[in-house]
């Protein structure tokens, strides 16, 4: 019994402080964690917020670029058009637009930031968003499926075919027999004319041909004469002699079948990113993308064939140069995939407005834009109009 005391006395002496201290340890040991955790997760929002912001303004300023290019029929893009201050500018900008997005889409993701947000679901909207334009650069399934479809419905009224017969299953048949035979014919010549340039010493890459409009005349025809065979076996459409209407329409058809394309693939868009960064001097954002001051300089440097940034600038000039918003010009892709990238730049800046970064960053005219891409765009290319367009807190004047 005395033992018992003495082990009581004991405990109440050293034991309940021993384990107070203890669980004081325990509970600041992980409460400092904690903390540091959830300052290492705030840092990531703030690192976020400082990229999500300036990736929606440059995102809405392009958007707007677009609709102004749509409106006016792409006329300052004409390469036919006078090549003033103004028009100058005009496509200059109009390139730097496009590349300041990549540039700070490329920035987040050096940056290790990502756009994080506290929900999950607009972090996936967000991811969404920016993979389906970041897709329709880089050349994406549906729409490779909207200019096959393009391509074989001009190729039949021009041939005199019921539209009809072609439906989704049909063209998608028809559209990759269609690529099996143009690559076939002008694999097939390349041969023939390298076959004959060994004999006279003359090297192949001087007259390869590359689109099928290159062809001589002849082998264009022959081509088009095996496209019509394709397409109306796989509308299941009587035989009927079609030469004649091919002869008459060779030209249009040829260059249906040479489609003028521009894709700015995933590993080009993230080196035009890289292009268009510098180093930032603050101690939260690594990375600032450069003004239209340093671009422009970029581009008159481009003219030179020896700067380093000339590929790029090139193949982003692709994408807008000449550029034909006629609906009969179907072997310009170009006009649909910026169609295309217009919707997905106007989803893209709702998305990014509507997650909670505290900031409310469109202008009172972008309700405009939204109606524009419902009623417009998505009618040009044949899509329904959402049922209800989401809703969008404009951003006061004073903000601005």
């Amino acid at each position: 019994m005395k033992t018992l005391i003495l082990l009581t006395t004991d405990w109440q002496e050293w034991g309940i402080p021993l384990m107070t201290l203890v669980a004081g340890a325990v509970l600041t040991y992980f409460g400092n964690r904690f903390a540091e955790a959830v300052k290492a997760k705030q840092q990531q929002m703030d690192t976020a917020k400082l990229y999500a912001d300036p990736l929606l303004l440059e995102a809405m300023s392009f958007v707007y670029r677009l609709k102004e290019i749509f409106e006016d029929d792409a006329r300052f893009l004409n390469r036919r058009a006078p090549q003033n201050e103004y028009v100058q500018y005009k496509f200059r900008s109009t390139l730097y637009r496009l590349c300041a997005v990549l540039g700070w889409l490329r920035a987040a993701d050096r940056d290790h930031s990502g756009i994080e947000v506290h929900d999950r679901f607009d972090h996936g909207k967000i991811n969404e968003a920016i993979a389906k334009f970041e897709s329709i650069l880089s050349r994406n399934k549906k729409l490779n499926e909207r200019l096959g479809q393009s391509r074989v419905l001009f190729l039949a009224e021009k041939w005199e075919l019921p539209t009809s017969a072609f439906d989704d299953k049909v063209i998608k048949k028809v559209v990759r027999e269609i690529r099996k035979k143009i690559m076939e014919n002008i694999s097939a010549y390349n041969e023939t004319v390298a076959e004959d340039n060994k004999k006279k010493n003359v090297a192949d890459s001087q007259l390869a041909v590359v689109y099928a409009y290159e062809l001589p005349k002849e082998q264009q025809l022959e081509l088009l004469g095996k496209v019509a065979k394709v397409m109306t076996t796989h509308a299941d459409l009587e035989e009927t002699d079609l030469a004649e209407l091919i002869a008459r329409e060779r030209r249009a058809c040829i260059h249906a079948l040479s489609r003028r394309e521009c894709w700015l693939y995933r590993d080009w868009q993230s080196a035009i990113g890289d292009m268009m960064l510098k180093e930032s001097k603050g101690n939260v954002r690594r990375f600032e993308v450069v003004g239209y001051n340093h671009f422009e300089d970029f581009f008159l440097k481009h003219l030179d064939e020896n700067q380093e940034n000339n590929r790029w600038l090139a193949r982003v000039s692709r994408l807008f140069h000449d550029l034909s918003l006629k609906r009969e010009d179907v072997n310009d892709a170009r006009r649909l995939q910026l169609y295309m990238l217009f919707l997905a730049g106007v989803e893209l800046v709702n998305v990014l407005n509507e997650v909670d970064f505290g900031l409310e960053r469109v202008d009172k005219n972008w309700p405009e834009v939204e109606r524009y891409a419902r009623e417009v765009i998505m009618k040009r290319l044949g899509e329904p109009e959402p049922d209800s367009a989401p809703a969008i807190k404009p951003i006061s004047p004073k903000k601005m």
